[in-house]
């Protein structure tokens, strides 16, 4: 279809019989209409209904918010419209479900209630691995729902309670998921080491135990084209390291990230690096 028009005379953009029969050729066509017609559930199901992505549901009048009916065609399209609904229909088991199956990151406008929902937490991160980081904390140290979002996305590992981030399984689908090459013999730490030479940022998906260990930490900074002697301790390879790219403090411990001399160094070569060092305001400068 063509570009739709930004605006029409009000008598077209009020005409109810002009407006439905736009609609049923494009559902964005309801961005022509006029507040009252945006209010009318006949007019906005239309809309929806002929509307792949459900996009036209931005343009549906607020009063809709509550509606039932309406925000379930929307979500079914577009699964993020849940981010429109009312507070009640977003502790709407059905509808959160339909959200998340259309897009698994739906899940981070849910009610607090069923983001801890063990199946709606499932059916989201099965759609979207990521989704992992809107799940109540408790069922991120769920084995089902972790296993379930790194085989769909590697990268969800990072949201993973603690304990997980060393569960053998857990860390070799993850690592494989993001094209690590390994046998399933390797130790979680030898497994972390062999990422680490390809991606040195991979080596932030892993428990933080893994940060206070040289060889791993020595290998991710060389995946990151870090020239290193071999014989620096940690401190003195991730000052190397954060003056030519600060990113490299996310691999530090937390005993590193609060060592002042070290975040200025990152801050020096870049004012935003502390969005790598949790808690930086806990920093004093003397």
């Amino acid at each position: 279809m063509a570009a739709l028009p930004g605006h029409l005379s009000n008598a077209l953009g009020g005409d109810r019989n002009f407006i439905m029969s736009a609609v049923q050729i494009d559902g964005l066509a309801l961005c022509m209409a006029s507040r009252s017609l945006k209010k009318d559930r006949e007019v906005v199901l239309k809309a929806l209904e002929n509307d792949s992505d459900g996009t036209s549901s931005h343009f549906a009048d607020d009063c809709l918010r509550e509606d039932r009916e309406v925000i379930l065609a929307s979500v079914q399209r577009r699964g993020r419209a849940l981010e429109l609904a009312a507070d009640s229909l977003r502790a709407d088991r059905e509808i959160v479900h339909a959200a998340v199956t259309q897009d698994g990151n739906a899940l981070e406008y849910a009610a607090d209630g069923l983001r801890a929902d063990r199946d709606i937490a499932l059916a989201a991160v099965r759609c979207a691995g990521l989704a992992l980081q809107h799940v109540a904390k408790d069922l991120r140290a769920n084995r089902e729902v972790v296993l379930a979002a790194v085989t769909d996305d590697g990268r969800a590992l990072h949201f993973a309670s603690d304990g997980l981030k060393s569960d053998h399984q857990v860390v070799l689908i993850a690592l494989r998921q993001l094209g690590v090459v390994l046998t399933g013999t390797e130790t979680v730490q030898q497994m972390f080491l062999k990422a680490a030479q390809r991606n040195g940022e991979l080596l932030v998906l892993g428990d933080k135990a893994l940060r206070t260990d040289r060889r791993v930490v020595s290998a991710a900074l060389r995946g990151m084209g870090v020239f290193l002697t071999g014989r620096e301790a940690l401190r003195e390879m991730l000052f190397k390291t954060v003056q030519r790219d600060v990113s490299a403090l996310q691999l530090a411990s937390d005993d590193l990230k609060a060592d002042k001399q070290l975040v200025l160094a990152a801050v020096g070569a870049r004012a935003d690096s502390l969005q790598f060092v949790p808690n930086s305001s806990l920093l004093t400068v003397t």
